[in-house]
């Protein structure tokens, strides 16, 4: 009996208790609550971000290869462009003829416009020359 009269008293103090406080139990209710459905989140959230990290991290990886690849294919027309003012010069060498800072500036600038097509390129120099240039890569 004892028992049933103190369940009976804590009951009846925590409901003069709950009448009195209200505001507070409902705010630690709602603190709780969102503190429990933020965690849930917090774990998406971190796995959001781990795959935004490797996303990132392949972004990274493909700009540096494109970068590399034009790179390269800069090295190319460079390199291109050499042989072909080297091709031509040696060509004027076997005639005999010198070739003259005028002709050389053009060649150099359309070879400076024009870094795509090797075979443009080639036909321009024979117009602009008078002779006919064989790229080796034919």
């Amino acid at each position: 009996m004892l028992t049933k009269k103190y369940f009976q008293y804590l009951y009846d103090l925590s409901k003069a208790f709950a009448v009195r406080y209200w505001k507070y139990l409902i705010t630690i209710v709602i603190i709780t609550i969102a503190y429990l459905s933020s965690r849930r989140k917090a774990a998406n959230l971190i796995s959001l971000m781990r795959d935004q990290d490797s996303k990132h991290a392949d972004d990274i990886e493909r700009i540096r290869k494109v970068y590399e690849r034009e790179r390269d294919k800069k090295a190319q027309a460079d390199k291109r462009k050499k042989d072909t003012l080297k091709k031509i010069e040696m060509k004027f060498k076997e005639n005999n003829e010198k070739l003259d800072s005028k002709k050389r500036a053009e060649i150099e600038k359309l070879l400076a416009e024009t870094n795509a097509d090797p075979d443009v390129i080639t036909n321009e120099i024979s117009k602009i020359t008078g002779f006919k240039i064989h790229d080796g890569s034919d």
